[in-house]
């Protein structure tokens, strides 16, 4: 899987998008380029992007990306750079950013609306402290009911099987958003009260070693913080339901290395089709064993 992901991603940057503490700028590899970039002061667009060719975004050690209604955007040092949905709903565009970056979201239940195709790479470690979810209306209702009722994320691992089954025909019919993340480094969850420690990820995720062989982790986060693992009975333990797949060395929790006993009930196991980049869909169908579904931990 490691092989075929560096495979597929286009390593080589046609265009640099600098965010630093001056200005935001923009270098092309080659001139004339098949990525047009526009910057203004502190902020940068994307104006037009060729397939399989890659944007790189540097100028910072730490990086923040959120997705909005406009688009994916992408900030470090003051300054941003915006990758609109109109452009990504037409093609994959491929995104490598060279720093520690946090994806977040300041919408209720911290819910990112994923609208478009985005392959993005990171070089160095990855939090995600949002919920992703592709623009799909059910869907969304489902992830961001705001009542403790969610089909998927409040309910036993049989009556997951059930509504995730449903969904993956959803997002087969339905999808034409696709989300890829990678990091060099370790992915980390983020947990708030805000979703009762639940996580809702929709794409492919890839936690990679570095060539010092450090990373490579999936970090379930301080699970000791949530209000339900403190008091058994509370509520529905916390979960993470992935719609897609997960490829990563090892599974931990920084305060427990204990992975066994959080990873203690699976909703579903089913194959994910590795050839789907930029389909629009991460429906679990084909050859590669993919992680669906993750019930209370």
């Amino acid at each position: 899987m490691v092989d075929e992901y560096e495979q597929s991603f286009p390593e080589n940057p046609e265009a640099t998008v600098t965010l630093n503490t001056s200005t935001a700028t923009v270098t092309y590899a080659q001139e004339p380029s098949q990525i047009n970039v526009i910057c203004s002061g502190a902020t940068c667009q994307l104006e037009s992007y060729s397939d399989e060719l890659t944007i790189e975004v540097s100028g910072s050690d730490q990086f923040d990306a959120e997705f909005t209604s406009e688009g994916l955007i992408i900030s470090g040092s003051g300054k941003s750079f915006l990758v609109p949905t109109s452009i990504a709903s037409e093609t994959t565009v491929h995104i490598m950013i060279d720093g520690t970056t946090t994806f977040f979201s300041d919408q209720e239940h911290k819910i990112s609306i994923v609208s478009g195709k985005y392959d993005i790479q990171v070089k160095g470690d990855v939090t995600i402290d949002t919920q992703f979810v592709y623009d799909v209306k059910k869907l969304v209702e489902e992830v961001n009911n705001g009542n403790g009722m969610s089909l998927v994320a409040n309910k036993t691992a049989v009556d997951a099987e059930t509504r995730i089954k449903d969904y993956q025909k959803l997002l087969a019919e339905e999808n034409y958003s696709y989300l890829r993340v990678a990091s060099y480094g370790d992915i980390s969850l983020g947990y708030s009260s805000a979703t009762h420690g639940d996580k809702n990820l929709m794409g492919d995720f890839f936690a990679l070693k570095r060539d010092d062989g450090s990373g490579g982790n999936f970090l379930l986060g301080d699970l000791s913080n949530v209000s339900n693992i403190n008091n058994p009975g509370q509520g529905q333990f916390s979960q993470l339901f992935l719609l897609g797949s997960i490829t990563t060395w090892q599974f931990e929790n920084p305060l427990d290395n204990n992975g066994e006993d959080l990873l203690n009930s699976l909703a579903l196991v089913a194959a994910g089709d590795p050839n789907a980049l930029g389909s629009g869909s991460s429906d679990g169908s084909g050859g590669t064993l993919a992680l669906l579904g993750i019930q209370s931990w």
